[in-house]
């Protein structure tokens, strides 16, 4: 192999990917512009395709819009597929979110354990919402869990 054909070969490697990031990114600034003016068939396209090959940004948005059921039929099943995904690739956000699915008042398999586990996670990677859920969740007993202000003033 030619040093030319080599140097476009190596260039070719280390420049598609950061492209490619680039295009993600355009592409989902795209579909959150889409959501936000209310072109949801827009945006859950955009946030389907990238959340298909793994944006975690899309997967927590299509996540919400299955949850909330903008431009789509509500359904926690799918909503709890997305986040899940994310969940599982340490996102705050859809950590918070996945526990929320399973104390959801439309969810056919409440689980309080499983919420109070996805929660916690969030809350220990830092997301505000979570930290302030436990903290009413220690002071209020929910989720089955004791009253304890200790708990409570940690997670405050």
């Amino acid at each position: 192999m030619s040093k030319i054909k080599l140097n476009l070969v190596v260039m070719f490697i280390f420049l598609f990917p950061v492209m490619s990031i680039q295009a993600s990114s355009l592409v989902l600034n795209q579909a959150v512009q889409a959501m936000s003016d209310g072109h949801y068939s827009q945006a859950y396209s955009q946030f389907t395709v990238l959340a298909k090959r793994g944006n975690v940004q899309a997967q927590v948005l299509l996540g919400i819009m299955y949850k909330e059921g903008y431009g789509i039929q509500s359904n926690l099943d799918f909503a709890r597929h997305w986040f899940q995904q994310a969940a599982f690739m340490d996102d705050p956000a859809a950590q918070y979110m996945l526990g929320l699915t399973y104390i959801d008042p439309l969810a056919k398999d409440k689980d309080e354990a499983q919420a109070y586990e996805w929660i916690s996670r969030a809350a220990h990677n830092q997301n505000r919402e979570a930290r302030h859920f436990l903290m009413l969740t220690h002071r209020h007993g929910w989720l089955g869990m004791p009253v304890s202000s200790n708990l409570s003033s940690y997670w405050q």
